[in-house]
């Protein structure tokens, strides 16, 4: 999880958003972390969950979630929260297995 220094909880979830990745999130990212590091960490990323205050990730694996983390952690809060400035909180989730 990463979080703001002001962060709030929040109960409500609207539930899974864009299906074609991570929508404006996205776009944010590449530019930030460049092209090459976007496809390949987040290439095949989507949003799981968005609230008014937080965003949740999913990635396909445990690996590439704890590098996201480690590697880009504030920089992906800084970008959602440049998308959507009432973001407080960015969690990274993997994604079941079909």
């Amino acid at each position: 999880t990463l979080t703001s220094p002001t962060e709030k909880n929040s109960s409500r979830a609207r539930g899974p958003s864009s299906p074609d990745g991570l929508g404006p999130f996205g776009a944010i990212i590449s530019k930030r972390i460049g092209d090459a590091a976007y496809r390949s960490w987040f290439g095949q990323a989507t949003i799981a969950a968005e609230t008014p205050d937080s965003v949740t990730l999913s990635v396909a694996n445990k690996f590439k979630r704890d590098h996201i983390v480690a590697q880009f952690g504030p920089q992906i809060l800084d970008c959602c929260r440049t998308a959507k400035p009432t973001v407080l909180r960015v969690d990274i989730v993997v994604r079941e297995a079909a």
